[in-house]
């Protein structure tokens, strides 16, 4: 054969022009590039389904209705339950549940692995949010925070704290749950119903207040009126050193027989935000303590811890009256002549204008259709 035929056998035998090595190499190449993506998949594989404790022990991790599933990703890497993101997020687009997950916010406790942080986020039954109850609230503050953090309507917050079998069970008061929700930052599963929310809050307080029964016995109180007199403290206090000295003038009135004059008891049950004005206090209402005796049936807000405190240490002082100054403090006074000179001397350092604003304002037709509810005992 000659040598232009081998070279024709040679290019039919190898039809693409490369030569035969380099096809070779390039297939060996490609088995190597194939087993190290097949043992990239395994790791990730591995690493998906691998447990971990969250760094500190457990994890808070936040979804807002919206953000990209990326957010939640990093937030498990960040928390050490993960080691990629990326890994992560391919996983979570391969089986949907970046499309599936839920917005709240989810507590992870160890040992957990990514894989089973996803299926919580999917499912939301183990989903958190957060409840924050300030110090004072009231309990339709309490229910349209309820409705605000997405839990569900005010209305089945207010239906279900006043279920008779739920108030006898918690043993509650003829005044109902007022008082006894105690104000603190909760963490609740967005499905929990509002009668599992209202034990967890009527727990917390009893376990808060636990230590100062001594106290209140020692005072001869009961458990309701310390936390009556404890919200009408809260009201009262604006700045938390002056807590005990009012608490002592409302103990030193009770024991003389006198009435409390408390504001904000004459604005209770009104409506949400109304603040107390002269012609508040002439309402006929059975909290208004400016008309009755003693302390009225039941708190008018949910007291904190330090309210609760200052009912059960007051300060051991013998003043009876209080006037407020413009930049929340208080004027304390042992005689009604000396509370009527710190009245006169506060009114006349006040701008003209503002006394004048004040003491014009009616009371809305509202609060007064509400006080006339009240009188007939149906406060609503």
């Amino acid at each position: 054969m000659t040598r232009r035929g081998r070279s024709e056998s040679h290019r039919k035998g190898n039809s693409t022009g490369i030569p035969t090595r380099l096809g070779r190499d390039g297939l060996l190449v490609t088995v190597a590039g194939a087993l190290v993506a097949l043992s990239l998949v395994a790791m990730s594989a591995w690493d998906f389904h691998a447990e971990r404790t969250p760094v500190g022990g457990e994890a808070l991790i936040r979804l807002r209705p919206g953000e990209p599933f990326s957010v939640v990703a990093r937030q498990l890497v960040d928390a050490g339950v993960a080691r990629s993101a990326l890994n992560l997020n391919l996983w979570a687009y391969l089986s949907g549940v970046d499309r599936q997950v839920r917005p709240g916010e989810y507590l992870l406790r160890s040992p957990v692995s990514p894989r089973a942080a996803l299926e919580q986020l999917r499912s939301g039954a183990a989903g958190y949010r957060v409840l924050t109850i300030p110090e004072g609230s009231t309990l339709e503050d309490i229910a349209a925070l309820y409705e605000a953090a997405g839990f569900g309507s005010a209305k089945a917050f207010l239906q279900a704290s006043g279920e008779p079998a739920l108030l006898e069970e918690l043993g509650m008061p003829s005044t109902g749950l007022e008082g006894y929700l105690y104000p603190d930052t909760y963490h609740f599963v967005w499905a929990d119903p509002p009668e599992r929310m209202i034990r967890t809050m009527v727990r917390r307080f009893r376990l808060q207040t636990a230590s100062l029964q001594a106290d209140r016995e020692r005072l001869g109180l009961s458990e309701h009126q310390l936390v009556t007199l404890a919200s009408i403290i809260e009201k009262e206090a604006k700045r938390s050193e002056e807590r005990p000295l009012i608490s002592a003038v409302f103990h030193n009135r009770l024991r003389k027989g006198m009435r409390l004059q408390a504001d904000p008891t004459a604005v209770y049950g009104l409506g949400r935000g109304i603040q107390p004005e002269p012609e508040h206090l002439r309402l006929k209402t059975p909290y208004n303590t400016y008309l009755n005796e003693g302390l009225p049936p039941g708190p008018i807000c949910n007291p904190g811890l330090p309210a609760l405190e200052a009912a059960a240490r007051p300060a051991p002082v013998d003043y009876l009256f209080f006037v407020a100054r413009g930049d929340g403090s208080h004027v304390f006074s042992h005689t009604l002549q000396e509370h009527t000179k710190h009245v006169r001397e506060l009114s006349q350092a006040e701008a003209p204008a503002a006394v004048q604003e004040r003491t014009k304002k009616p009371v809305p037709r509202a609060a007064r259709e509400k006080g006339k509810r009240f009188r007939r005992g149906k406060k609503r």
